[in-house]
């Protein structure tokens, strides 16, 4: 590892690693940035052949970087048939265009879904982080290791920054999601409640695993329904499938709001999505328990948006007032799987942790917004020089708002809204993401 890189994430040892100021890393970063991309342009395919195009060879400004980020969809940019056909091999080979080290090597013996090909990999020593997949198509992130366990390492200590609580197992902890899973959010609150959590104290929503071919052919086939392509047998099966979840489901959040609703008075940690936080105070509304006041220092853990749920404009200080706690007693934050570690919310900022070259640019993601001061709009991007499994450099689908007031840029909270959602659920564009497309298209001869 280059010496910029060293000293930039040794900065997670700080008990305030985002206080350090943008003018003492800029030449870090630079540093860093070139560091990485002598490294990865011999490792990641697409990287080489997007640098090659830009024509750049070395990053000499934070405007150097723009022409070498990824666009967000380049972690899902494999074609659709290969999940439909089941072809785990081509899968593989797409997987290989963005990963840092070959992946070409993995045993797919016995493979036969999304979570079996995610599984194979990890035994092969080539962890992958994956999206959900609501959108019909998961993101598969391919990571290392130490990235794994960089990663969980900044999501524990981010609670310890916002809140001094120690992970010594002492706290009753209800998690509102499922205790397995393949994606990221699931493998942090399994972390948390580990680090956190009496074990006999530990409630979770349910044990049954959510799983990436599930949450995927739900969305495919909700897509087919809307387009008026979904043979009658399948709408069948389908709907006898989703009557099924909805027993389950709603019997596992009678069983988890029973378990809460016993808890007035106790110190307690709820971790949740929004959407989530609000089901678990409706459910306990519905008993009859128009307050269930938890002890002044419980924390519920909080963000991920709405995620497309119908809330009423006032639903977190509602949460909030209903559990009779201060609105700081939350443990939140902005972040996203593409990033090593999360920005913890410190007031009515999100802070970027100092290993993380914060970029704002333009709405089609070709010009860098850079003020010296002031709040500006624009995508959020970044540079994340502590990935080891893939390039760091990615334009999200955000809109933010970001504060150059700060010493190193923050995010103001609650500015975040997903460019597709303002276009009325139209897909985002950005100028790059149909050339990286095309590079994979050459790089794995499959256009299908």
């Amino acid at each position: 590892m280059g010496e910029a890189r060293q000293q930039l994430i040794s900065l997670v040892a700080s008990d305030r690693p985002f206080e350090v100021e943008r003018s003492a890393l800029e030449s870090l970063w630079l540093e860093a940035a070139n560091e990485l991309l002598v490294e990865r342009r011999s490792q990641v395919p697409v990287l080489s052949r997007v640098a090659d195009s830009a024509g750049v060879e070395k990053i000499s400004s934070l405007e150097d970087l723009v022409p070498l980020l990824f666009a967000h969809s380049v972690y899902k940019s494999y074609p659709r048939s290969l999940l439909d056909k089941r072809r785990w091999d081509g899968l593989t080979n797409w997987l290989d265009t963005v990963s840092a080290s070959s992946v070409k090597n993995v045993d797919l013996t016995g493979v036969e879904s999304q979570d079996d090909w995610v599984a194979a990999l990890a035994r092969s020593g080539h962890p992958v982080y994956a999206s959900s997949g609501t959108s019909g198509k998961s993101s598969f992130l391919p990571a290392t290791p130490g990235d794994r366990e960089f990663t969980m390492n900044c999501i524990i200590r981010a609670v310890q920054w916002q809140h001094q609580i120690q992970p010594d197992k002492s706290n009753t902890v209800v998690v509102l999601a499922p205790s397995q899973g393949s994606s990221r959010a699931l493998e942090y609150y399994r972390l948390f409640a580990d680090s956190y959590g009496d074990p006999a104290r530990t409630h979770f929503l349910t044990d049954e695993p959510a799983l990436l071919s599930d949450l995927t052919r739900m969305a495919s086939l909700t897509q087919s329904i809307a387009n008026g392509t979904a043979m009658p047998s399948e709408l069948t099966a389908f709907e006898a499938d989703m009557a099924d979840r909805r027993r389950r489901i709603d019997a596992d959040w009678d069983r988890l709001a029973d378990l809460v609703a016993g808890m007035s008075g106790e110190r307690v940690i709820i971790q949740g999505f929004w959407a989530q936080q609000w089901t678990l105070v409706e459910r306990l509304r519905s008993r009859g328990i128009a307050q269930l006041a938890l002890e002044s220092d419980s924390l519920l853990g909080v963000g991920g948006g709405t995620k497309g749920a119908n809330l009423p404009p006032d639903f977190e200080a509602q949460i909030f007032e209903f559990y009779g706690l201060s609105d700081t007693r939350q443990a939140s934050g902005y972040g996203m799987s593409e990033l090593s570690a999360a920005m913890p919310q410190i007031g009515d900022r999100y802070v970027i942790q100092p290993w993380v070259i914060p970029l704002i640019v333009s709405e089609d993601g070709t010009e860098l917004i850079n003020p010296s001061s002031g709040q500006h709009e624009g995508r959020f991007a970044f540079f994340d020089t502590a990935i080891e499994g893939r390039w760091g450099g990615l334009i999200s689908g955000d809109r933010v708002i970001a504060d150059f007031d700060t010493p190193n840029m923050t995010i103001v909270a609650g500015s975040v809204a997903r460019y597709s959602d303002l276009r009325g659920g139209e897909d985002d564009r950005l100028t790059c993401a149909g050339t990286v497309d095309a590079f994979v298209r050459s790089l794995t001869g499959d256009g299908t």
